[in-house]
């Protein structure tokens, strides 16, 4: 029997679940690969070993590393503070620093805060000792408290941002005492003139 034109007799079948990798330890880096997850046992063999964390380890093409690298991030930052006419690599590491000294996700910036947080720790990159060292260094300062040696090379914060234009409060408070000045010189001339 045909149903009415117009009418479609299509069945669509869906079904949801979830996988928890982290609960499964998929997410491991020993992990070998996760079709062999349930027969981990048997191919032990072939599981390669993890590096020592001692060695160190070279860098492969960005287009090779999943999700964005700190040791591939960086490097694009400073070119782009570079471009726009600031000291990137000087800037980096006293952002770096200061990340680490006042942490933003203590301080309740939320979300953001977390996620710069996040994009400036240094030490959670396998790459870290091998590549980003004095980022390494600027993050153990910061931690210590003691940010003042990258203030030199950069002496502007990417996070106090006060710009001293004709609008800001600051320039407001300063452009009505030059008026008030000009008042008050312009009324000497005019009774000089007189």
């Amino acid at each position: 029997r045909q149903p009415p034109e117009g009418i479609n007799s299509d069945i669509k079948i869906s079904w949801v679940f979830y996988m928890f990798f982290d609960k499964l330890g998929m997410t491991d880096e020993s992990h070998p690969w996760p079709p062999f997850y349930p027969f981990s046992d048997l191919f032990r063999v072939i599981r390669r070993n993890p590096q020592n964390k001692r060695s160190v380890l070279s860098l492969p093409p960005p287009e090779k590393i999943q999700g964005g690298e700190r040791a591939v991030i960086i490097p694009q930052l400073e070119s782009i503070l570079e471009s726009i006419g600031v000291s990137g690599r000087a800037c980096l590491l006293r952002a770096v620093c200061e990340i680490h000294e006042f942490p933003l996700h203590e301080e309740g910036f939320g979300l953001f805060g977390e996620i710069l947080t996040l994009m400036f720790t240094i030490s959670k990159s396998p790459y870290a000792e091998s590549h980003l060292m004095e980022y390494l260094k600027a993050e153990k300062t910061g931690k210590s408290g003691d940010c003042f040696e990258y203030f030199l090379e950069c002496p502007k914060s990417i996070f106090t941002y006060k710009e001293n234009n004709k609008y800001s409060q600051d320039m407001q408070k300063i452009r009505h005492i030059s008026l008030q000045d000009d008042n008050d010189s312009s009324s000497i001339t005019d009774n000089r003139i007189m």
